[in-house]
């Protein structure tokens, strides 16, 4: 009996080493400065447009997962905002442009909190477009 077990759980390690998955998950990030500390309508621009895009993009499963995160001024630095969105697969990421073009088309105009363009507010600094989850 006791070597049919250890002959069992020697020939499961390859079954199971067959159904292991890779994380095959794809990351973007853009780094956004808050310029002349234009916090409030920054976070308000990202929140009533960028959010509202990546929660139906969830709810399609078009995405895997999002964040926005914020890094407040000092005196030396202006507020950043960093924008993560992560795709599931190679699939969902080469279909990101199609996708949320087409979500912003049917949802019309941006969210502005006083009528100022992004342009006035937030000046992107860095990005990345593809990025691979090392550990």
């Amino acid at each position: 009996m006791k070597n049919i077990f250890l002959l069992l759980a020697f020939l499961s390690v390859p079954l199971c080493m067959g159904l292991a998955q890779t994380d095959e998950s794809i990351t973007s990030m853009d780094f956004v400065e808050v310029v002349d500390n234009q916090v409030e309508e920054t976070v308000y621009y990202y929140e009533n447009n960028w959010l509202v895009l990546r929660k139906k993009a969830i709810e399609d499963k078009a995405i895997k997962d999002y964040g926005l995160f914020i890094s407040p001024a000092t005196e030396k630095d202006p507020a950043y905002i960093v924008l993560v969105t992560t795709y599931a697969n190679k699939e969902q990421f080469d279909n990101r442009e199609n996708y949320f073009g087409k979500l912003i088309e049917a949802r019309g105009e941006r969210k502005l909190l006083n009528e100022k363009q992004p342009s006035e507010f937030r000046k992107f600094t860095a990005g990345s477009e593809k990025l691979k989850k090392l550990f």
